[in-house]
């Protein structure tokens, strides 16, 4: 699978082997990867970068996510934002979406489909709110080792967007009165 040019992700985490396996997984949509270990070097080049998508890690030891993301949206305001965390809890989370943002929380481990299946959308969704013309031009192949139910999840939110989406009570049932 893979997209046109152009889309840059920026991900940060402490943790070296979790930032080549962002790279590894996410490189399959054919965007631009550079990944971090250090929050604060992150957010000193982040001005000159120009993300469409940043994934941080939760907790860090120098700044933890929900900060590093708050600030991440002066210097990227455009960027979707995406959390990463083993170890989440509902007040963190709550705050994260008020404070930094995110669009989307994913628990480690994460399934590498299902990763992709959340760029995508991420992608799509600020595609849609710059009115930006640049179609994301996924090209899904029979050699990128996707699961045929991702491959068909993407063709369908391609053809209807939000078709993928999925409202969740406070419970974590699926809301069907929305």
């Amino acid at each position: 699978m893979s997209t046109k040019p152009g889309y840059r992700i920026v991900c940060v985490d402490d943790e070296p082997a979790i930032g080549r396996a962002l790279r590894r997984c996410l490189q399959r949509l054919g965007i631009e990867v550079l990944t971090y270990t250090d929050p604060r070097q992150c957010l000193q080049d982040l001005g000159s970068l120009n993300p469409d998508l940043i994934i941080s890690d939760l907790r860090m030891p120098e700044l933890s996510g929900i900060q590093f993301l708050a600030e991440s949206r002066q210097l990227a305001p455009g960027a979707s934002r995406i959390l990463l965390s083993a170890h989440a809890e509902r007040e963190g989370l709550i705050r994260a979406i008020n404070d930094a943002g995110i669009h989307r929380f994913i628990e480690k481990p994460w399934n590498d489909d299902e990763l992709m299946l959340t760029v995508f959308q991420a992608l799509k969704a600020k595609r849609y709110e710059t009115g930006s013309q640049v179609d994301l031009g996924i090209a899904i192949t029979a050699s990128s080792g996707i699961d045929p139910r991702v491959e068909e999840l993407m063709r369908l939110e391609k053809e209807t967007p939000g078709i993928s989406r999925v409202e969740l009570d406070e419970d974590g049932y699926i809301d069907l009165s929305r």
